[in-house]
Order: structure tokens, then C-alpha cells, then sequence
């Protein structure tokens, strides 16, 4: 039992050090950005097996579409994307949830009432091209659960001469599922 343990710990520590995940960080961007029509930004990535085999993406933001002010529309110090553990051997992230700590998300409406969080209408729905040969796959499609901790939300309008008007509601230390 004691050798079992040991190896279990041992794993743990070791195999999430081995796998160099954060080459994947241009593909996962060019991902995100294919399905929203919005620019993102990751700053690290990192693959955790406790308490959760998971993706860990520090530092992310996706920035405000065009036709608003410049900006990130949503920024998250971390999130945990939970992902399925078979796919992973045939080279394809499967996420199944994700945790989203300390988020801070600007919305904006603009005068034609359209969202900086709407994604844009691209040609084929914006759907990613498949992944090459050797490349990994990606799927955002069932992501059956979002948990926000600790986030901040603000709304405001666009005004005609393209600023942000005032801030109508800013909630702070928001959490929930």
C-alpha cells in the first residue's frame, strides 16, 4: 500500500512536469478565436492530475470585438478547463467543465444593441479547421459546467460617439455555477 502511495504521489508530481502542454498555447488562442471571433490571450499553461486532471490557464483575456472600444471584454486570473482523461490518448482535449477564479468581465451594449460577448457571425458558423496530422484537437462543445469565483462584472452603454458610457451596474465578488 505504501509503494502504491508513493507512486501515486510520485506521478502527480512527476508526469505534469513531463508533458509541455504550454506548447499548445498559439493553438489554443487561434481556437478561441476561430469560434468567437474575438483576439485571446493565455499567459501560461499547465496540466494539474490533483485534484482534478485539468488544463490550468493563467492569465487569460479575450479582448472587445470590433465596433467597440479597445479593451479585454473578459480577463480571469485562472481557470481550471477539467478535461476528459480517454481523449487525451488520441491527442484531443475534451473539456468537460470549467472553474473560473477571480474573472473580471466588462459588457457593453452598443446604440444597435449588439454585446461585446456576442460572437460574431464568421463564414461556416466560425468553426475551427480540423486539426492536422500530429496536431492536437480541441472540443468546447459539451461543456456541461461553469463555475465563476471571486468574479467582478460591469455593464455600461456604447455611446454614439463610440465611448463607454457610465457604469449602470458593477458587481463585485461574484460567484456561481
Amino acid at each position: 500500500a505504501i509503494v502504491l502511495i508513493a507512486l501515486a504521489m510520485l506521478c502527480v508530481l512527476v508526469v505534469p512536469r513531463l508533458v509541455d502542454v504550454n506548447r499548445y498555447r498559439p493553438q489554443i488562442a487561434a481556437y478561441l478565436e476561430s469560434k468567437t471571433g474575438k483576439p485571446a490571450r493565455i499567459g501560461h499553461l499547465e496540466l494539474t492530475l490533483a485534484p482534478h486532471l485539468a488544463l490550468q490557464v493563467d492569465h487569460f483575456a479575450m479582448e472587445n470585438p470590433k465596433g467597440f472600444p479597445a479593451g479585454d471584454f473578459f480577463q480571469a486570473q485562472r481557470i481550471y478547463a477539467l478535461v476528459e482523461a480517454r481523449p487525451l490518448w488520441h491527442r484531443k482535449i475534451v473539456v468537460q467543465s470549467l472553474i473560473v477564479e477571480n474573472p473580471v468581465i466588462h459588457l457593453i451594449s452598443n446604440t444597435d444593441g449588439h454585446w461585446n460577448f456576442e460572437n460574431s457571425s464568421k463564414p461556416g458558423g466560425g468553426s475551427a479547421d480540423p486539426p492536422g496530422p500530429g496536431q492536437p484537437g480541441f472540443s468546447l462543445e459539451q461543456i456541461t459546467k461553469v463555475t465563476i469565483d471571486q468574479g467582478r462584472v460591469t455593464i455600461a452603454n456604447l455611446l454614439a460617439s463610440g465611448g463607454t458610457g457610465p457604469t449602470y451596474f458593477d458587481g463585485q465578488g461574484l460567484s456561481c455555477r
